[in-house]
Formats: structure tokens, C-alpha cells, sequence
């Protein structure tokens, strides 16, 4: 009766029966089979007339040693005991080493190491590519919208005031997304406003698919163009702020302005409705059509604040038909958007004076801040109040 090749049976039993049990238990099956046993444990514990787990008690006692497993890599041989034939079957071909396991360890930490210095080098060699053109700018071609904007950076950010290097836009909370942050600055990017500066650090760049370099706009350091009539950035910094207070002469006034609410407001949407799902511990939302379809129609009816509102009654609802047999999660946050708009249309037909949802005004992004304390002339009573319908209508007097 073969055993595996290259093995050894111990006995601690002198008893016949415990030996032939052992050596049909070890016994291979021939080598046109398709199995690997030549007698499944089942069947041998009903022939000798015993429950499997005694059986398998009694197979402890006459172990299986495999005398010529070797390491795969290094071929030391490494004599190993198994008590089942499951965990023979598993580790055949299968062992390494500990002496090269380190080794593989080692060689591949090193090779890490290395691809990353690799791709460093590469990284710095391409910031100086993208920083080596010095750009300047006619500051008084700015429009009406991008003054705000300039203006609220160099507010937001002291050493953009006085030098024009514009820190991580992340780190000040200019707006509320790190999407429209990116959007915002790129175009003051395309515009020649700003350029990537040397002070910035080569984790912000990296590789696409398709081998090409790019960057994370939030994670630049920025540096503002030079005025090309060599205006320091602390006067144009004066020279923008009574630019935006006369906000009201510029012929793009009521364009700038609303685009810039929009903007704000669909982002300010987006976030808080994320943030209300997250609270209530929702799967991750997928924003689609119909969630773009309905911010827009709520913050066309009703200010940023109170779209605020509307959105943590229409999560607490869905978290509350979460809570229902025979609705899931995901069923329930699929009912948002719509609920959403029905929630509108439904206070804009009972007129009723939706609770707009503030913090602390300090605590709103810069750059909300500047449209409504600047270039409306409102404050946080034009922020609880304008809305979609009525923001083109905002003149500041």
C-alpha cells in the first residue's frame, strides 16, 4: 500500500489495528485516478466500524512525516509532520524558508525603496519644468467674478497678501469642496493669474494612465502673476478690494455675482447632503441626475441655508423609512432627490418661512463670505435670504 513519496510514518501504537488503520488512512490512490486518497475518511470510518472523529483521534497517534519537502528557493530540505491529509495536500510545492523569507522581504522593501527615489527624481525634475516659466498679468483685465475670487484668496491667506505664494488651498478654507477649490483655481491657472511655485512639494504631481504628469490644485503652492504695471501685491490687494465695494459699475456685475451663488450654492448642497448621509450612517451616496436636478430646483426656490434644511428633513426621513421592514438602505436613500423636490414645491405652494440652517459666520468659507459681505452688501441676512430666482436681482447699493 504506497504512501506520498518521500515520507515516513510513525506509530506510537504497537496495535495492528491502529497500524493498518494508519497505513489506509496514508494511502495514496493509484496514479490513473482522479483523486489523491485512495479511501475517503468516511468510507474508511464506516468499514473499520468507527465515528470520524475517533477515527481522526486515532490517526494522531501515527503521524506523517514528509521527508523531502524543500524550500522552493534556496532547495533546503525541512522535514515537516502532519496529522491530517488536508494540510499535507496544501503546502505541497508550497514551502519557503524563513532565512528567505527575509531575504524576499529585504529585496523587495529595497526595490520599493528604489522605484520610489525613481519616481521622486522624477516628480522634482518636472516641478522645475512647470515652474521655470515666471508669469505676469494685467491685473485690470480681471472680470468682476474673478476679482472676488483673487481678492478672497489674498484675504484668506496672508502671504498671498504680501508676497503672492498662496498656500494648499485645502488649508483655508477658501470654499467648501476640494472639487470646486480645484475648478476655481485651474481656471485662475488657464487664465495666467496663477502659476505653480518651487515651494511646492513633489507629492502634489503625478502619473496618469497614459504616462502624462498633473498635479492636485489643492495640494500646489501657488504663486500670483506679477502685475505688469509693477504694482506690488499689497496694493494690488488695496486696488481690488475698492474694485469689488464699486462692484456695482462693472457691466458684468449681475453675471458674476450669480454665477458665483450658483457655484457656491449647488457645492454647498452637495456637501451637506453628503455630510447628512455619512451622519446617519448611509452606505456611500452616488450623486446622479436627478440629485443635480433637485439641488438646483430646491436652491432656486430657497436660499443656501434653508436648501440646508431641506436636505437633513429629507435624510431624516429616508433614515427613518430605512429603519422599516422591507426597506433597505439603499432603497431608502434612492428616495432623497425625489422627496427632495416634493418637499419644495410643496412649501413653495404653502408659502412657508423654512428655518435657514447657520453657523457661525466666521465659520462659512472665505469665499461665500466675500459675495455676500463685499460684493452684495448683505451679509449673513442676504445669505439666509437670496436665492435662485432672486440672486441676478442682488445689486448692492
Amino acid at each position: 500500500m504506497p504512501n506520498p513519496d518521500g515520507t515516513l510514518i510513525c506509530f506510537e501504537s504497537c496495535d495492528p489495528k491502529d497500524i493498518q488503520m494508519a497505513l489506509d488512512y496514508w494511502e495514496i490512490a493509484p496514479k490513473d485516478s482522479k483523486e489523491s486518497w485512495n479511501e475517503p475518511v468516511e468510507s474508511l470510518a464506516r468499514r473499520i466500524g468507527v465515528t470520524i472523529p475517533k477515527l481522526l483521534l486515532k490517526i494522531e497517534k501515527a503521524r506523517l512525516y514528509n521527508l523531502e519537502r524543500r524550500c522552493v528557493e534556496c532547495e533546503v530540505h525541512a522535514p515537516e509532520q502532519f496529522d491530517r491529509r488536508s494540510k499535507f495536500v496544501d503546502v505541497v510545492g508550497k514551502y519557503v524558508c524563513q532565512s528567505c523569507i527575509q531575504i524576499r522581504r529585504k529585496v523587495e522593501a529595497e526595490s520599493k525603496i528604489e522605484c520610489e527615489r525613481q519616481v521622486l527624481e522624477l516628480k522634482r525634475e518636472k516641478l522645475k519644468t512647470i515652474c521655470a516659466e515666471e508669469r505676469s498679468f494685467h491685473y485690470d483685465d480681471l472680470t468682476y467674478g474673478e476679482i472676488i475670487i483673487v481678492y478672497s484668496l489674498m484675504l484668506a491667506s496672508e502671504q498671498a497678501c504680501e508676497t503672492g505664494v498662496l498656500e494648499r488651498i485645502s488649508e483655508i478654507n477658501f470654499v467648501h469642496s476640494e472639487t470646486l477649490a480645484d475648478e476655481l483655481v485651474g481656471n485662475l491657472c488657464s487664465r495666467g493669474i496663477l502659476s505653480v511655485s518651487s515651494l511646492t512639494s513633489p507629492d502634489a504631481l503625478y502619473q496618469l494612465g497614459n504616462g502624462e504628469w498633473t498635479y492636485h490644485p489643492s495640494k500646489i503652492v501657488w504663486q500670483f502673476a506679477n502685475d505688469e504695471g509693477a504694482r506690488s501685491f499689497p496694493t494690488l490687494f488695496t486696488k481690488l478690494g475698492k474694485l469689488i465695494r464699486d462692484g456695482g459699475e462693472y457691466l458684468d456685475y449681475a453675471e458674476a455675482v450669480s454665477a458665483l451663488w450658483w457655484s457656491l450654492g449647488l457645492d454647498d448642497a452637495l456637501q451637506y447632503l453628503l455630510q447628512s448621509v455619512e451622519k446617519y450612517r448611509f452606505p456611500p451616496y452616488r450623486r446622479g441626475t436627478k440629485t443635480n436636478e433637485a439641488l438646483a430646483h430646491a436652491l432656486q426656490n430657497f436660499s443656501i441655508p434653508q436648501v440646508r434644511n431641506l436636505i437633513y428633513r429629507c435624510v431624516k426621513d429616508a433614515a427613518a423609512l430605512a429603519n422599516k421592514q422591507g426597506f433597505s438602505p439603499l432603497h431608502a436613500l434612492n428616495t432623497i432627490p425625489g422627496d427632495l423636490i416634493r418637499k419644495v414645491d410643496y412649501a413653495v405652494d404653502q408659502q412657508w418661512n423654512i428655518t435657514p440652517f447657520t453657523s457661525g459666520w466666521d465659520q462659512e468659507s472665505w469665499l461665500l463670505r466675500m459675495l455676500f459681505d463685499r460684493a452684495l452688501g448683505s451679509g449673513l441676512t442676504g445669505f439666509r435670504a437670496v436665492n435662485g430666482s432672486n440672486v441676478a436681482l442682488e445689486r448692492k447699493q
